[in-house]
């Protein structure tokens, strides 16, 4: 009788970002839904402080935060930069030795700075070892929300209007800042990081006080900061897939959701924390904007050198669409909406993880 040899399969979880606990949440919906015949999982944790440890306990625990306190089931480990390794290096304090496990992927459960903007990405090149997402510079452009802007107007893809500004100029004169961005753009506006995801660090203003204090907090986030004018309509995303078909990558993209936020705009709180935003697929927009959002979904993801799989996130009003983000490693959660939608296509959770970590395998890349 044939056996088939397990994948030997890293899953990267946590990580030195604000979405630290999203990661977790994530990582343990993936692990949880693996097929464990057809993977040999390490599960690897990196803590707030950039600690990587190997965790061989209670999947659960990676949900609730609590692994990082299971130490019984925590052995440190790095990932090699150094091709010869392909793949771990496991440290036993106690002998001091250490011992090295290949791989044969990685899949970085991990969202935000650090982990999604192309710094983790660097390392995860330099080890050889296949990994699941996008290459360094697709990462980087797409995480930072000007960069993306900017590129993207390039291809005439349709956005709102825009300003930018610096944590450091708002430290010399943060109301001087709120008077240009006035003039620039009508109110409401939406302040946003540059380069945080989540939601985190995002507000609406209505005036100069909220604008002051929008700037304030998206400036704990990041050096820049990204201000645009508000747009208003239905919230819609398509998840982006990059499958194997034969020799070849096929790019499909998903039936387009639709957000029905339970506040004001969809926030951290209404993704992760209440999770009482109403997910819908499909969106309820006519189908000339279904068809329109699909198309700029494949062209985007083409424009900005996408790999394996982002979410593309749209406003759509009548017929007319605008461009919002692109998330190159969208989350996996119980109430995400990347998974949810090709579920809606038919493609299950299970199959949908054997997928993309295919096509990161056999894909090679661009």
């Amino acid at each position: 009788m044939n056996t088939v040899t397990p994948i030997t399969l890293a899953v990267l979880f946590g990580g030195q970002s604000s979405e630290h606990e999203i990661s977790c949440i994530s990582a343990s919906g993936v692990i949880s839904k693996l097929n464990k015949e057809k993977y040999t999982i390490l599960p690897v944790g990196i803590t707030r402080e950039g600690l990587w440890w190997l965790y061989r306990g209670d999947v659960a625990k990676i949900a609730s935060g609590e692994w990082e306190r299971d130490e019984q089931n925590l052995s440190a480990v790095v990932l090699s930069p150094c091709k010869a390794h392909g793949g771990l290096v496991l440290f036993n304090k106690a002998e001091g030795t250490y011992a090295v496990q290949k791989l044969d992927c990685i899949f970085p459960v991990m969202h935000g700075e650090t982990c999604e903007d192309g710094k983790l990405q660097g390392l995860l090149e330099f080890s050889g070892v296949p990994y699941v997402g996008c290459a360094t510079r697709a990462s980087a452009v797409s995480m930072d929300k000007i960069a993306t802007k900017l590129l993207l107007s390039s291809y005439a893809v349709p956005q709102a209007k825009w300003t930018l500004t610096y944590r450091r100029v708002l430290s010399r004169d943060a109301q001087g800042e709120a008077l240009r961005i006035e003039r620039a753009l009508p109110y409401p506006v939406f302040v946003k990081p540059a380069g945080a995801g989540s939601s985190r660090g995002v507000s609406r203003a209505e005036n100069r006080e909220e604008l002051v204090a929008a700037l304030s907090e998206a400036a704990r986030f990041d050096e820049k900061i990204l201000i645009e004018e508000s747009v208003s309509g239905t919230e819609v995303e398509v998840a982006v897939l990059e499958r194997m078909k034969g020799d070849a990558v096929e790019v499909v993209a998903s039936t387009p959701g639709e957000i029905v936020p339970d506040g004001t705009f969809y926030d951290y709180d209404a993704k992760y924390v209440k999770g009482t935003s109403l997910c819908r697929a499909p969106a309820e927009i006519s189908d000339a904007a279904k068809a329109c959002v699909r198309e700029l979904a494949l062209k985007i993801f083409s424009a900005l050198d996408c790999e394996g799989l982002s979410r593309v996130d749209f406003f759509v009003d009548g017929d007319t669409v605008v461009f919002n983000e692109i998330n190159t490693l969208p989350g996996f959660t119980p109430i995400s909406m990347y998974p949810k939608l090709f579920e809606h296509d038919g493609i299950a959770y299970e199959a949908l993880l054997d997928t993309i970590i295919t096509r990161a395998m056999e894909g090679g890349r661009r």
